[in-house]
This record gives structure tokens, sequence and C-alpha cells, in this order.
């Protein structure tokens, strides 16, 4: 049983940098930021301001989860539904939200953004989840 931790991290405010295979890449408002524990990586603030929502997960499913969709050692990227999810937890692990319910959120949210790196090469089925509108 593997139980490695994973991290995904949203810029809320400000701006930083992460240094990771000796390449620097920017973090601004939105963009999201995911890394394995075990990864080595850098990040830090370039502006005065530099706020985050910080999200770590681990569990016997998740690994096959990011390993079915190749997920690397670290990404960043940007897309408004996932950063909008990714809020979503946050705040709902701030305010207590069960962890059961949360679990079921993070494992929603790992598979979307799988289906979103991997649109180009996934069956046609999943292009609906890729494109849908967030739920009200």
């Amino acid at each position: 049983m593997n139980n490695e931790e994973k991290n995904l991290r949203i810029d809320v405010d400000g701006e930083g940098e992460v240094k990771a295979d000796n390449k620097l890449t920017s973090l601004t408002k939105g963009k999201i930021l995911f890394y394995r524990a075990d990864y080595p990586i850098k990040y830090y603030n370039t502006s005065e301001v530099f706020r985050t929502c910080f999200l770590t997960f681990q569990g016997i499913a998740s690994l096959p989860l990011l390993d079915f969709y190749n997920f690397p050692g670290y990404l960043v990227f940007e897309n408004d539904r996932i950063a909008h999810q990714l809020m979503d937890i946050c705040k709902a692990a701030d305010s207590g939200t069960r962890e059961e319910i949360l679990s079921s959120r993070v494992y929603t949210l790992i598979n979307d953004i799988g289906i979103l790196l991997n649109s180009d090469s996934l069956p046609r089925s999943f292009e609906k989840a890729v494109s849908s509108k967030p739920r009200s």
C-alpha cells in the first residue's frame, strides 16, 4: 500500500515562482501547481503578498488514478473550472466538511485534471467532461 502524499496549490493572490527540473515557472493568480511530496521543487513569493490555497491528499486509490492519467512529478497549469473546484474544496475543508465528502470531491478533481491533461488521447466520451461548465 502506498500512501504517498500529493499536493495541489492554487495562487490566490500575489506572485511567486516554482523551481523544478532546473526550470523557473511563474505562479500568478489562478495558476495551479500540482506536485508529489517527494518531488524536488521549491516555490516562493516574488511579491510582497503571496497567498495560496493548499490541498494535500493521499490514499490507496489516488496513486493508481495519477498513474492512469500519467501525472508528472509536478505540473503548473491554468484552468478556470479546475481552479473553481480546488477553491471550493479548500473552503469546504476550512469550514469543517466531513472527510468522506472531501475525499470524494478530491478524487473527482484529480479525475477532472487527468481528463484535461489527456483530452487529446482519451476516447471522445471524455470530451463532455472536459468542456462542461461547473455545476451550480
